[in-house]
């Protein structure tokens, strides 16, 4: 049974990387009364620890709010080559987790969950929405998508995936507005996958 499994995985690692149907910047401007107000650029040592194929990175207003939308795409994922999460990237930079919870994302493919966090720094306080995000499936827990990936590598061919994160402001009313938005950008990146 190993010795299958791992000739299946070498079988993946020899494959050509899936490449995106539409790139991420085809997400649209916008999105649940959301508008696109900018693009923000990673710096170069950022883009070298995140080691994304692509990414979007763009700051949504919506009235009084503003939210940032992060999607990076990795076309091939092998052991030491997925994606990061947030419970190591953040902490490192100096913010802290206050809540942790799930919270559930109600989109015309059905519902889903995703993590829904609060983080604070120098009394800064924000919502921190994420999940990762493969060709058929999105997945909260990030254990749960490495097994995804594993079930999608052997009978799907595919080890491609994507990780998004929404993060706003912690104001009154502003949980509403950013949950809109995570639930409009679930298809808008699924359509990046697909046809």
């Amino acid at each position: 049974m190993l010795a299958t499994a791992r000739l299946i995985m070498w079988g993946q690692d020899h494959r050509p990387p899936e490449t995106l149907r539409q790139p991420l910047a085809a997400i649209p401007a916008g999105m649940a009364e959301w508008r696109a107000d900018r693009e923000l650029t990673l710096s170069a040592g950022t883009l070298k620890a995140l080691a994304a194929t692509a990414y979007l990175d763009r700051i949504y207003l919506r009235g009084p709010y503003s939210a940032e939308l992060f999607v990076a795409y990795y076309p091939v994922q092998r052991a030491g080559e997925t994606m990061h999460s947030p419970n190591a990237c953040l902490p490192g930079s100096g913010w802290e987790f206050s809540e942790r919870s799930l919270a559930e994302l109600h989109t015309a493919g059905g519902t889903v969950t995703i993590n829904r966090d609060q983080i604070q720094k120098d009394g800064a306080r924000m919502w921190l929405l994420y999940w990762y995000q493969s060709h058929d499936a999105v997945i909260a827990d990030e254990y749960a998508s490495k097994f995804v990936l594993f079930r999608e590598a052997m009978f799907g061919g595919r080890t491609s995936g994507s990780f998004v994160r929404v993060t706003a402001p912690e104001t009154a009313g502003s949980l509403d507005a950013v949950m809109a938005l995570a639930e409009a950008a679930v298809p808008a990146v699924h359509r990046c996958f697909r046809d």
